[in-house]
């Protein structure tokens, strides 16, 4: 956002949408609550606070406008200072202050930013400023050491949207694309020592989930928003700021072997049990390891028609009264059935799609890649999210950006098969 339109935006988007600067200024102190957005502001908020350590802790909060987000920040119990440009808004926020809440007028991206804080927030700010690295960068040096950063911003192709264009050329605002590829980038350049990902929660539709149909829907909805994410999708960034990186003992120094020994050392770190025993990886045995685990789920399709040959024999040996109410419990089944083959196919079809792409791709690059997913399926199923993730990074360490999306959609896809084999035995 130009620096004269941000200071001035109450007045400019009361000027140009015809209405009061007192009634916009309602609107705002009055927000989240105002707002038709309400819920999702709220989701995003909650996802946040999840992801903070626990209060009491000193928090930085960055473009805070009217000042909601802090507000609630400070409820929850944490020690907040709000940082905004406009001195509008800061005069708003004020409305809210109290003891453990303050405001505070600040060009965050050029000017001097207090210091020691435990956490800072940037929710939907950072695609605003002019030069993103420069508040990144004066946001780490705000921050103690082992200190927070989590950001919500837009993702790819914001920017280009009709919304975004409209609003860019009738309140000469700046909105940039903001995906977690970008922010990473930022944030490692600013000296953050670790940057990490999650899914945005309020971009999943919610499904009715007490039939089968509803059930897989979600399940669907779940799968395509990690895959989107992976692509470029908006996600939430969290970044911690670690002065010095003590190396894993036990981690190699071998560069050919940096992309496996990263994986571990995640599992080590983000799960405080023994680490599994990994069998060997096998170039010429990855295809057919991934061919059984959807022929797994044939073979689960298979037995569920049995089953429903077997249901079919029942209702026709027994009353009409009792036999409606089977036959309805049978067709139910078949649907959900139904859906199972469907996802099926759907995924194998990405998979070959997939394995053509790997053809043109270099030797070494096939190879880390099919180690990090032979990693992948040898894990159980309760830490499939913990593998999804630690081979996300080394892709994003080790491969090129087109080279990360493709591995993004095979771990999503990876994270289907999965789920779908949960389902299939689960009905048996």
């Amino acid at each position: 956002m130009a620096k004269a339109d941000e200071i001035d935006y109450i007045k400019k988007v009361a000027q140009v949408e015809a209405f009061s600067t007192d009634d916009f200024m309602d609107y705002l102190a009055r927000k989240p609550f105002s707002d038709e957005r309400c819920g999702e502001y709220l989701m995003d908020i909650a996802q946040v606070m999840r992801l903070l350590p626990a209060p009491p802790a000193k928090l930085l909060d960055v473009g805070v406008g009217s000042g909601w987000t802090s507000e609630l920040f400070a409820s929850r119990g944490y020690e907040v200072l709000g940082l905004d440009i406009s001195p509008d808004m800061i005069e708003l926020a004020n409305r809210r202050a109290r003891d453990g809440l303050s405001f505070q007028v600040c060009d965050y991206e050029a000017g001097t930013v207090p210091t020691g804080f435990d956490v800072a927030v940037i929710y939907d700010s950072l695609h605003h400023a002019d030069d993103e690295f420069k508040v990144v960068k004066n946001i780490f040096a705000a921050l103690n050491d082992g200190g927070i950063l989590v950001t919500v911003e837009p993702g790819a192709g914001h920017s280009t949207t009709e919304d975004s264009i409209a609003v860019m050329k009738k309140y000469g605002t700046t909105e940039k694309d903001m995906p977690w590829s970008l922010q990473q980038k930022l944030m490692q350049r600013a000296g953050f020592g670790s940057v990490g990902q999650y899914l945005r929660l309020t971009q999943m539709p919610l499904t009715e989930i007490s039939s089968t149909d509803g059930s897989l829907e979600q399940v669907r909805h779940a799968i395509s928003l990690a895959y989107e994410t992976s692509t470029g999708l908006t996600s939430i960034a969290v970044a911690k700021k670690i002065t010095e990186f003590v190396e894993p003992p036990d981690a190699q120094s071998e560069r050919s072997k940096a992309l496996l020994d990263l994986s571990e050392a995640l599992k080590r770190n983000l799960d405080p049990r023994p680490a599994i025993a990994l069998p060997a990886f096998d170039p010429q045995a990855f295809d057919a390891a991934m061919t059984a685990q959807l022929s797994a789920i044939e073979r689960s399709a298979a037995v569920l028609h049995r089953r429903f040959e077997q249901l079919d024999q029942r209702v026709a040996g027994i009353d009409k009264q009792q036999g409606l109410t089977i036959e309805a419990v049978a067709v139910e089944q078949r649907e959900g059935l139904h859906h199972v083959l469907s996802t099926l196919n759907q995924v194998r079809g990405e998979f070959d799609e997939l394995k053509e792409a790997m053809r043109v791709m270099s030797g070494t690059e096939i190879t880390e890649l099919k180690a990090a997913l032979w990693q992948l399926r040898s894990v159980d199923s309760i830490e499939i999210k913990d593998s999804i993730k630690a081979f996300r990074i080394e892709i994003a360490i080790n491969l090129t950006r087109k080279f990360r999306m493709l591995a993004g959609g095979i771990a999503a896809i990876a994270l289907g098969v999965a789920v779908m084999l949960a389902v299939g035995f689960h009905w048996i």
